[in-house]
Formats: structure tokens, C-alpha cells, sequence
């Protein structure tokens, strides 16, 4: 072979040699989107049963959606139509048990009963915060408060959510008992005046006293010693 063939020869083999570096070269490194453009995402796994997806509810909300091993929708994260947003956790008969959401007035947490029901309420709004316990009707049974000027407050109902019992500390750190009649009227009063001085009052049905003390016509307990 001549000289001028050899160096063609050697010529295509550096050629060759360099295309497949480069075709080595771009199948390491893949061209990655940096924006991938699309209404619905669905998650499947390698036996191609639908876990999870993501899309737009309304064409407008976007919404996380998570699925169990049979198919049963068990997580939701999304926006409300108020641009609130929300998370939801199901049973595994799809029923929602957890809520939680953060909106204008605060975040809130609500725990649901397997019918329905919601037991537990914990919210933040506006400086107050609550707790609130409902029974098995959805009727509020007990609550805990504490209110943006300080004031704490134990609320204890009966059935028909009427106030039964109501233990609380003022503003003012003067605390009180009120027990309440069937109607949600209080007709005992027990506190401590002035942080000093015991007081005891009843009412009749209609919130008019009947008694107290120390009585209302005597001294006045703040010139006691």
C-alpha cells in the first residue's frame, strides 16, 4: 500500500474515533428540559397501576393526589378557590379523617370520626386560640379558648352544646366558676375579687340574684383587712 493510502487510512481512523467519543460523551451527559410544560402528571408504578398524580382541578387549582395499593385516594394537597391551601388525609375506605388548612382567618387543624364527624377543632385567628371537642353527633362538648386580650377560658356542655360549666381567668388575672342551668343560663358564680377576696353569687332562672357573698348591700371588701 502507498504512502498516500496509508494516510487516508489513518485520516478516517481519527475521524472515527473522534465521532464515537463524542456519541460516548452526549449518551453520559442526556440533555435535561429545564421547563417541562404540561396539565396532568400521572404516577404509575412498574406494573402500571396509577399511584399519584398531579393536575389542575377546574382547570384552575392545582392539586397533589396520592394513592394506596388499591387504588383508594389516601393524601390530597391543594389550592382552594380562595388560594387557600389545604391538605386532606383519607382512611382506607376514602373517607377524610385529617384537614388541615391555612386561610385568611389562621391555620386550622380538624380531626374527623370514621362517619363523618368532626371531633377535634384546633385553630389560630386573629391573636386567639382554641381547642374544641365534639362527641359522636358532632355537638361541642368541651372547649379550651384563649383570647387576644389574654383572657383564658375551660367551657365544659351538655348535649345540646348549652354551657354546663365555665372556668376562666379575666384579662385582669381574676379568676371565676360559672355553672350554667339547662337553658345556658349562669346561676352560680364563684371568683376571687381583686385577687384577694372571695365571692359567691346565685341567680334565679331568669339571670336575677338571689344572693350573694359578700352581700351586696355590705361593706365593700377591697376596705377589709
Amino acid at each position: 500500500m502507498s504512502k498516500g493510502k496509508w494516510a487516508i487510512v489513518l485520516a478516517a481512523c481519527i475521524v472515527l474515533a473522534a465521532v464515537a467519543a463524542a456519541y460516548a460523551a452526549g449518551q453520559g451527559k442526556a440533555p435535561v428540559a429545564e421547563v417541562v410544560r404540561a396539565q396532568e402528571f400521572a404516577l404509575y408504578n412498574s406494573r402500571g397501576k396509577l399511584c399519584g398524580g398531579l393536575g389542575l382541578i377546574d382547570d384552575e387549582w392545582p392539586t397533589l393526589y396520592l394513592l394506596d395499593t388499591h387504588g383508594q385516594q389516601r393524601a390530597v394537597l391543594s389550592l382552594n378557590p380562595d388560594g387557600s391551601p389545604g391538605l386532606t388525609l383519607y382512611d382506607e375506605k376514602g373517607n377524610p379523617r385529617f384537614l388541615l388548612l391555612l386561610d385568611a382567618r389562621g391555620p386550622r387543624l380538624g380531626l374527623v370520626d370514621k362517619k363523618g364527624e368532626p371531633r377535634v377543632s384546633l385553630g389560630l385567628s386573629d391573636g386567639s386560640s382554641g381547642l374544641s371537642l365534639s362527641d359522636e353527633g358532632g355537638k361541642q362538648r368541651a372547649a379550651l379558648r384563649l383570647s387576644e386580650d389574654g383572657t383564658s377560658e375551660l367551657a365544659l356542655y351538655d348535649k345540646g352544646s348549652m354551657a354546663g360549666a365555665r372556668l376562666m381567668v379575666g384579662s385582669d388575672g381574676t379568676p371565676a366558676l360559672m355553672l350554667h342551668d339547662k337553658d345556658g343560663e349562669a346561676r352560680i358564680t364563684a371568683a376571687i375579687v381583686w385577687g384577694r377576696f372571695a365571692a359567691l353569687m346565685l341567680d334565679d332562672k331568669d339571670g336575677e340574684p338571689i344572693w350573694s357573698a359578700p352581700s351586696s348591700g355590705g361593706t365593700d371588701p377591697g376596705a377589709r383587712r
